[in-house]
């Protein structure tokens, strides 16, 4: 007992360990069995190991890096999807961009295309009712810019007056237009109107102040051939752009009529196209064309243009003074002439390629294709 005693003693007064690091703490000597010797403590290697951990992560964290941000970016050729539906958005967006086209074989269709792409120049509606089977290869002259909107058919893009423009005149060439008595108008509607009142307040009695011997159309009755060239309803119904013959709108009563005839001046440049093809899509159609641009008002040496050109690209606004756009564009001269001269035939099937490119767009829906722009290729 006396040597236990003792030993105990020396326990408890032998001086304690240095404190190495909390992560390296052997288990508490107060636990280890008393008849156990105490050893001298070791030197502990926890900074060592540590040292080398912080090492080892230092190193693989350069290399984490070199490999994230040094990989060659993916062109995606590496990467094969395992079927067609595992395509990308934007490789099946891509796709439908770039679908090949396809010549048009039904002649209805092509038929109806190149109605349309009249329809749009505003060119006589006797062309469309008289005209025979049509192929590609397909000439037409269209009317200057103070009787159409070929300008901003061209350059630009339509607006809803323009539109409106279209529409009520291709009614009226093809007689669509009805007497204004079919309407629930007042009987001076057309004499009191601003652009009659002068003529039909010295004219009383004249026939042509009359709603009988006057035509027109309702709202309902224009947005119907709207939608079937434009493939929407109206944003709203507004006048028609203001050219030379263009119908008037009421909103008051709701109806689109005729105002006095009478044109004065130039019609501005005159236009020849020639169409080249008709091709098409699953879900679109498309008329290439090729123009000219004859600027008659150049009376001293008639220049033809390999292109488009609007009226305010050939007379400067303010002075009206010729503008020659670009002299490379300039086809041929006509010499001497002027409004009226005679134009003979400029793109044939031997030169066109020489001249500018355009390709009128048609959107599929259902059966029916419309327009929908203009593209200078």
């Amino acid at each position: 007992m006396e040597e236990e005693n003792k030993i105990k003693v020396q326990d408890n007064t032998q001086p304690e360990p240095e404190t190495p690091d909390a992560k390296s703490v052997e288990p508490n000597v107060a636990e280890v069995v008393a008849d156990v010797p105490v050893e001298k403590p070791k030197k502990s290697r926890a900074p060592v190991i540590l040292t080398i951990i912080l090492a080892l992560l230092l190193i693989g964290s350069v290399v984490a890096y070199f490999l994230i941000f040094n990989q060659p970016k993916n062109d995606g050729a590496s990467i094969k999807p395992s079927s067609d539906s595992s395509q990308s958005k934007e490789e099946t967006e891509d796709e439908t961009e770039t679908l090949p086209e396809s010549e048009i074989s039904d002649s209805r269709l092509t038929q109806n295309l190149f109605d349309k792409v009249l329809i749009l120049h505003s060119v006589n509606g006797s062309l469309l009712e008289n005209k025979t089977e049509l192929s590609a290869n397909l000439f037409f002259e269209f009317a200057g810019s103070i009787y159409g909107i070929s300008d901003n058919l061209y350059v630009g893009g339509l607006s809803e007056s323009d539109k409106f423009f279209i529409a009520t005149n291709y009614m009226r060439s093809q007689g669509l237009f009805k007497s204004l008595s079919n309407y629930d108008l007042p009987a001076d509607f057309i004499s009191s109107r601003p652009m009659w009142t002068e003529y039909c307040s010295k004219n009383a009695g004249d026939k042509f102040c009359t709603n009988e011997q006057n035509t027109g159309a309702s709202e309902s009755e224009v947005a119907s051939v709207y939608r079937e060239l434009f493939g929407s309803e109206p944003e709203s119904f507004v006048s028609p752009t203001s050219r030379c013959g263009a119908a008037s709108y009421n909103s008051e009563y709701r109806i689109y009529y005729n105002n006095i005839a009478g044109c004065g001046g130039n019609s501005g440049p005159t236009r020849q196209a020639y169409v080249e093809k008709f091709t098409g899509t699953e879900n679109e159609a498309f008329v290439y064309l090729r123009l000219a641009t004859i600027d008659t008002g150049n009376s001293d040496n008639v220049p033809v243009y390999k292109t488009f050109f609007s009226l305010n690209e050939l007379r400067d606004a303010d002075s009206g003074e010729v503008i020659i756009p670009d002299e490379s564009l300039i086809y041929t001269r006509l010499g001497s002439g002027g409004f009226g001269m005679i134009i003979p035939t400029i793109i044939t099937s031997e030169n066109y390629t020489e001249f500018e490119q355009f390709r009128f767009v048609f959107e599929k829906s259902g059966e029916k294709y419309y327009f929908k722009t203009v593209e200078k290729l």
